[in-house]
C-alpha cells in the first residue's frame, strides 16, 4: 500500500502549489508534478511522501477538452489506492457550462471512481471564503460579498459569477443531481452518513468556520476511499 494518504489534481498551477503548502502546514510531505508522469514515477512518489499532486490546466479548458485532460489523470490517481483523491478547484468556484466546467468534471470522474456522491467544499475561512446555507461568499479587501456581488468574480472575464447558490451554479453545468448540506445540520446528523446516503451525484458542503472545515474533513475521511472536490484549504 502506498504511503500517500491523498492524491490530487489541481485545476491550475498556483492553486496546486497552495494545496501542497496547506498539507505542509500540518507536517505532511508532498510532491507536485507539472504534468502526468510515467506510472512508475508517480507510484514511487506515492511510496515516499504523504501527498502527491498533479498540476493541470482544467480551469481554463473548454468543456469538450476536459475529458482528454482528466481521464488519464483520474485513472492514474485512482490506481495509487489513496484514501482520498481530490480535484482542487478554486475557492471562488470559477467555472461555467463552457469553461472549466465542474459539472463536467463530476461526470468524467464517475468513469474512474464510480457513482458515489462527491463531497464538495469550496469554503476556505482563513482565506475569506465561506459557504453558508449553500450560498458562497468571498472577501475582497475588508468586505465579505456574496459571490455574485463580489467585485472581481461578478466581473470575471472568463467565468463571471451570476449565482451564489453553488448547487444551482453547478446544476447549470451537468444533468446530474447536485445537492447541498447546511452547517446547521452538522451537530445533529452524522455527516458521513448523509454523504453516503444521498441520491445526489455531488453535495455542496457548508463551512463558515475552521471547526466546520474539520467536521467536513472527518466526514470525508470516514467515507474513504472517496473522490472529492475542494479548494486549496
Amino acid at each position: 500500500m502506498a504511503r500517500a494518504a491523498v492524491a490530487f489534481y489541481g485545476d491550475d498551477f498556483t492553486g496546486s502549489v497552495d494545496v501542497l503548502l496547506q498539507f505542509a502546514r500540518y507536517g505532511l510531505a508532498g510532491r507536485l508534478f507539472t504534468g502526468l508522469p510515467a506510472e512508475g514515477v508517480l507510484r514511487a512518489a506515492a511510496d515516499e511522501v504523504d501527498v502527491v499532486g498533479i498540476a493541470g490546466i482544467a480551469r481554463s479548458l473548454s468543456t469538450p477538452s476536459l475529458e482528454a485532460e482528466l481521464t488519464p489523470v483520474f485513472g492514474a490517481l485512482r490506481d495509487l489506492g489513496t484514501g482520498v483523491v481530490q480535484y482542487k478547484a478554486c475557492s471562488t468556484a470559477d467555472s461555467s457550462p463552457t469553461i472549466g466546467s465542474i459539472g463536467r468534471v463530476i461526470e468524467i470522474a464517475r468513469s474512474s471512481f464510480g457513482t458515489r456522491a462527491v463531497p464538495m467544499l469550496f469554503a476556505q475561512p482563513d482565506f475569506g471564503r465561506y459557504t453558508v446555507f449553500g450560498q458562497h461568499f468571498a472577501r475582497e479587501g475588508d468586505t465579505v460579498y456574496r459571490l455574485d456581488r463580489q467585485p472581481t468574480m461578478s466581473n470575471h472575464p472568463s467565468t463571471p459569477m451570476r449565482e451564489a447558490d453553488l448547487a444551482a451554479h453547478f446544476a447549470l453545468q451537468t444533468t446530474l443531481p447536485i445537492g447541498s448540506v447546511h452547517s446547521v445540520a452538522y451537530d445533529d446528523d452524522d455527516l458521513a452518513s448523509v454523504i453516503e446516503g444521498t441520491d445526489a451525484a455531488a453535495l455542496v458542503l457548508d463551512a463558515l468556520t475552521d471547526e466546520h472545515v474539520e467536521i467536513v474533513g472527518r466526514a470525508v475521511a470516514a467515507v474513504a476511499p472517496v473522490f472529492a472536490i475542494g479548494s486549496g484549504g
